[in-house]
């Protein structure tokens, strides 16, 4: 007859405890997925907040080396028109002077023409 009282003993309180600690175990395994689960999701979003942020880095330093860029352009720009105005002036003097020997030239044999015209009257 032990044996028998053994299976009552069993039948009437082990396992309903097995049972009852079965179910606790699978409560636990469940809310643990859950937390592992809702950790992943809270990762992602981490994750996917962390490249926003590097992405808005990233664009931030883009506009500054662009806006670095256009100021060296902008400079640049004014040196070559101030380079550009510098040479203009310069050709126009050339230009001037050009002319104004030109004027010399033709003076000179005009007054070469006059002073064989004297020589050739004497």
């Amino acid at each position: 007859m032990p044996l028998f009282e053994f299976f009552n003993f069993l039948k009437a309180y082990a396992l309903p405890i097995i049972g009852l600690l079965t179910a606790g175990l699978i409560f636990l395994i469940i809310k643990l997925q859950q937390e592992r689960q809702q950790a992943r999701q809270e990762q992602k979003l981490q994750q996917q907040a962390l490249n926003d942020l590097r992405a808005e880095l990233q664009n931030q330093h883009q506009e500054a080396n662009d806006q670095k860029q256009k100021e060296a352009n902008s400079r640049w720009q004014k040196k070559f028109n101030q380079s550009k105005q510098e040479l203009e002036e310069r050709l126009a003097e050339i230009n001037r002077l050009q002319s104004k020997q030109t004027k010399l030239q033709k003076h000179i044999k005009y007054l070469e023409q006059q002073l064989k015209q004297e020589r050739g009257e004497d």
